[in-house]
Parts: structure tokens; C-alpha cells; sequence
């Protein structure tokens, strides 16, 4: 993914599903071994430090998971998409 890129993000907290576009990668100054996306939310135009599932945005299944609650989504994505 890089900077720019549309994405959905589903923290694995209890929080509304959200959209927006990678702003930068952020590793807490070099500290960190990986880093972690930091996402501009389409919903409410803050960035968010996007510690669940990240993916490129497609609207199927964005209207798809929104019919889900937080832990149905989180188990759709964790169950159909492949991690790295």
C-alpha cells in the first residue's frame, strides 16, 4: 500500500467501520521494527493510527461489512483476506 491509496480499515476494537486514504507510514520515530499506517477518515476527516486490517478500498465489500457488526467484520475479513 502507499501513501494515497483509497482503503477500508477495521480496528479490532469495538469502533465503526471506516474509509480514508493513507496520509504516511508512522514507526514512532525509528523505534519500532514496522510501521504502522496512519489513515485520514473519510467519515470525519481526522487521522487515525490503523493498527487492525487495512485493504484497498473496493465498494462491494465496504457496503457488505457495513451490514455486519465490529466482530462479524473483523471475523469476515480475518477469514477471507490473507495476511502478510
Amino acid at each position: 500500500m502507499e501513501i494515497g491509496d483509497n482503503v477500508i480499515v477495521r480496528s479490532n476494537e469495538d469502533t465503526p467501520l471506516m474509509s480514508g486514504v493513507i496520509t504516511r507510514w508512522y514507526d514512532n520515530d525509528g523505534k519500532w521494527s514496522r510501521k504502522v499506517l496512519i489513515v485520514r477518515s473519510s467519515q470525519d476527516d481526522k487521522e487515525y493510527t490503523c493498527f487492525g486490517f487495512v485493504m484497498a478500498f473496493n465498494d462491494e465489500l465496504f457496503e457488505i461489512l457495513q451490514t455486519m457488526t465490529p466482530k462479524e467484520q473483523y471475523n469476515y475479513i480475518f477469514d477471507k483476506f490473507p495476511r502478510e
